[in-house]
Formats: structure tokens, C-alpha cells, sequence
């Protein structure tokens, strides 16, 4: 049975040339660290979501569904080398950090509803098996222009 407890967080997620200024934040017993997608070419429905995840329990959890309203749909996927297939869950061990990147498993948000142009701004929905439902303010990084910059 899924213990979710829900917990809104508003993140402004702010990309800047300085890593010292990457975002990062926490609910709970997760830190959240510089969550991101690419800008996506036109055309192009699916992103990859990409984020440091940091589990301080003395438990482990699993991410165990996505959602945004700029997808029809969100799933998980595992990495390059086990052929980016959909997987159940995400584990998050106990006391560990997980990254999600292309090479291990990830969030891709299939049927975007709308264009995401660089450094906009959409809601991300992760639902862990323990924890949180968590939500967030995701943006993405522009396509042409490789640093990264600050929007206010």
C-alpha cells in the first residue's frame, strides 16, 4: 500500500555557470538537487528529466509514478545500458544519493502538451512508494545556448 503524504514545494529550479549557486532543496527526508530537462527541439513530445536525489532516512523508498501537466504522460525508465526500458520503480536506498541522468535510470515525460522553450518553467508530480508526493517547478535548458543563467 502506497503511504503517501503530499507536500507542495515551489521551486524556482535556477540554472547558473556556478555550481556552488546550483539548486537544491529538501522535504522531508529527500534533498532535491538541481532537477533539470533540455530544452527539446521543435517537434520533438518527449523529455528526459534529469536530478540528484539524496535519501537521509534510515529507510530506503522508490519513486513509484511521475506526472505533469505538460505530458499526457510520465514514466520511468532505466538507463542507456538496460535499453531505457519503462521500470516499475526508482529505488532510493537508505542514507544514499541516487542520480538520474541518461545513463541510469531517469524520467521522460512522453506527449508534451505544449512547447517547452529554453528556461521555461513547468510542473514536475513524483510519487514515492513511502515518503512524499512531491511537486515542483522544473524548467528547461535552452537547446542553443550552452551555460546556464539565472531567470527572474
Amino acid at each position: 500500500m502506497l503511504c503517501i503524504l503530499k507536500a507542495a514545494a515551489v521551486l524556482a529550479v535556477i540554472f547558473t555557470t556556478d555550481l556552488a549557486l546550483a539548486h537544491e532543496f529538501k522535504i522531508k527526508d529527500f534533498e532535491f538537487i538541481h532537477p533539470w530537462t533540455r530544452e527539446p527541439a521543435r517537434g520533438v513530445k518527449d523529455v528526459r528529466v534529469y536530478m540528484v536525489l539524496r535519501n537521509m532516512a534510515s529507510t530506503p523508498d522508490r519513486i513509484v509514478g511521475v506526472s505533469s501537466p505538460f505530458a499526457t504522460k510520465g514514466e520511468l525508465r532505466a538507463g542507456k545500458s538496460e535499453g531505457e526500458r519503462t521500470v516499475s520503480a526508482i529505488p532510493v536506498p537508505a542514507d544514499a544519493t541516487i542520480e538520474l541522468n541518461a545513463d541510469r535510470p531517469h524520467i521522460l515525460l512522453l506527449g508534451l502538451t505544449e512547447p517547452l522553450d529554453g528556461y521555461q518553467y513547468f510542473p514536475l508530480i513524483l510519487t514515492f512508494e513511502r515518503a512524499v508526493k512531491w511537486r515542483s517547478q522544473f524548467t528547461s535548458k535552452s537547446r542553443t545556448d550552452g551555460s546556464q543563467r539565472r531567470k527572474t
